[in-house]
């Protein structure tokens, strides 16, 4: 759990900012479905017990990136390949 925001009316809000090692393996380069069920499990749970969770992922450039020199949209556009 990255965020936990306890609001008004007993709401529990969890914002979750995953990186690519929530659903790969061997260092972010192979998907996994194990990973990535373990992760949707581990929302359902939470939100069985009354949390909402919203989930973003982040994909950082990969390191041959930025050594390339490329910009950083350049970076997000590649990666998200």
């Amino acid at each position: 759990m990255d965020f936990l925001m306890l609001l008004p009316g007993r709401q529990r809000v969890v914002l979750e900012v995953d990186g690519s090692q929530h659903f790969t393996v061997n260092h972010g380069t192979v998907p996994s479905l194990r990973k990535y069920a373990e992760t949707v499990a581990a929302d359902r749970d939470l939100k069985f017990l009354g949390y909402h969770v919203y989930r973003r992922t982040v994909l950082l450039p990969r390191p041959w990136l930025v050594r390339t020199g490329l910009s950083t949209t350049e970076r997000i556009v590649v990666t998200r390949h």
